[in-house]
């Protein structure tokens, strides 16, 4: 009989810890009450993958065990905004991440409905390949996803283009299931501006959901700190410009 937690590795500050945390909790709720943050300052990204961004409304119960968790700050990913994307791609793991997690079942856990994905991977292997997208069949290098189907490098890359060209903020298989960007962009040649536009377009959509909330430093025109404002805050807060004004007190 499964129990009603789920048992989570948490990394943060160098520290690992284990959290137990009731499957009917909110995923975004528990992890800002672990960091002692709001939890709308925060953004969580499965396996550090920004196509795969966690829905505010994620409860623990949908965590996937062996996948990754990153949560970011959102006034950071803005602050970087004028960065290009693939210096936010490789900086944020050094400046935004503030925890990651791993999921585990624990022990008291069934885990029924197990498979053997190392067979089933080997099986596919033996088999001749076709392109899940024109349907032809793949005599030389093939790419294959996460969910088990394989392209022609040509053709997931176009569908690739396509996909952020309109606007995408994630990248999908054909099946309509998600493709994590780590897996298949290094394995495609010339696909960095697109991914980069990709990541932009993901930043836009971070600001639009939170633009009613994001505010910047009305203390001087020429700061460019950029903070979240909470339902109870009604006056102006900044980082940079509060900090220097205390430093000015006690050097006086």
């Amino acid at each position: 009989m499964a129990q009603n937690f789920k048992e989570i590795k948490i990394t943060y500050q160098n520290q690992t810890q284990i959290q137990k945390l009731a499957q009917k909790d909110n995923f975004y709720q528990k992890i800002g009450q672990i960091l002692k943050t709001d939890s709308d300052e925060l953004v969580i990204i499965i396996n550090n993958d920004y196509d795969q961004m966690v829905p505010r409304s994620y409860q623990c119960s949908q965590l996937n065990s062996g996948d990754d968790y990153y949560a970011y700050n959102i006034k950071n990913l803005l602050k970087e905004n004028a960065l290009t994307c693939q210096q936010i791609s490789s900086n944020n793991k050094e400046k935004n991440v503030v925890l990651s997690i791993q999921t585990t079942y624990s022990q008291e856990i069934t885990q029924e409905g197990d498979y053997d994905y190392s067979i089933l991977e080997s099986v596919t292997k033996e088999i001749k390949q076709q392109c899940y997208l024109c349907k032809a069949n793949i005599n030389g290098y093939t790419i294959q996803t996460s969910c088990y189907h394989h392209y022609h490098s040509q053709c997931l890359k176009q569908s690739i283009i396509q996909q952020i060209d309109n606007n995408g903020l994630i990248l999908i298989c054909d099946c309509k299931q998600k493709i994590k960007v780590p897996s298949v962009v290094n394995q495609i040649q010339d696909l960095n501006d697109k991914i980069s536009s990709l990541f932009k377009n993901q930043i836009k959509n971070i600001y639009k959901n939170y633009q009613n909330k994001i505010k910047k430093c009305q203390k001087k025109n020429d700061c460019d700190f950029i903070y979240i404002e909470k339902d109870d805050q009604s006056v102006s807060y900044c980082e940079n410009c509060d900090k220097k004004e205390l430093n000015q007190i006690t050097t006086q």
